[in-house]
Formats: C-alpha cells, sequence, structure tokens
C-alpha cells in the first residue's frame, strides 16, 4: 500500500502534464487540461483504498467469509449514496469521484475490521 500511496504522489504531480501531451489540442484548452487534471488528481487516493479491497475481498472469498463480503458491499454501497448526496452538490463531478474514494474506503474498512474481529473472536 506504500508502494501504491508514492505512485500516487507521483502522478499527482505529473497530472498537468500527462493531460496536457494526451489531450491539449485543437478544441481541447489549457483551461481543460487544469480542470481535467484537477478530477485525475481527485481520483488519486481511491486508488489505494482499492487495491486493499480487492486484497482484502479475495482474502474473504477464499475463506469462504461470503457473508462480510455481502456486509462490505452493502455498506460500500450506501457509503457511496450518502457521499453523493453530501458531495455532489458542494463540488460537482469532483465530489463524484471522492465518493469512489469514501466507497473503496469503507469497503476495505469493513474488509479489515470484520478480519480483524473474526482474529480476536479467535483467540478467546
Amino acid at each position: 500500500m506504500l508502494i501504491q500511496i508514492g505512485c500516487c504522489g507521483l502522478r499527482w504531480r505529473f497530472a498537468e502534464p500527462v493531460v496536457s501531451l494526451l489531450f491539449e489540442r485543437g478544441a481541447f484548452t489549457h483551461d481543460d487540461k487544469v480542470r481535467v487534471a484537477a478530477l485525475f488528481r481527485a481520483s488519486l487516493p481511491q486508488m489505494p483504498m482499492f487495491l486493499a479491497g480487492l486484497v482484502l475481498a479475495s482474502v474473504a472469498s477464499s475463506r469462504g467469509r461470503y457473508g462480510l463480503i455481502f456486509a462490505a458491499c452493502a455498506s460500500a454501497l450506501l457509503s457511496k449514496l450518502a457521499a453523493n448526496a453530501l458531495l455532489v452538490p458542494h463540488w460537482g463531478l469532483i465530489g463524484l469521484v471522492l465518493g469512489w474514494t469514501v466507497m473503496y474506503s469503507v469497503h476495505a474498512a469493513v474488509l479489515l475490521w470484520g478480519f480483524m474481529h473474526s482474529a480476536s473472536a479467535d483467540r478467546t
């Protein structure tokens, strides 16, 4: 996860030059580049949470913890709906992207909590 956070830092730093290189020609102006780079930067925090949730869901699946997977997915869906309702009116499209970050974070947190809770129950 630390490697992914470091990669996010590099992507943050080079967002505008990459967007400019890929898209800035013709009708795609400098202002468009700035907006797309801001949206790209807002999406970066979701990557470590997504990957953590992906690994944890794979572990849960291999252990037959389907109830935990269901709880994590249901929590993620509810958190996505709540985050969109709260963030989109204030931040528009960036709020929508941040809603994905909230959803992935809740998904990973519920899975992690489920594993930690079952590990402490196994010790007693």
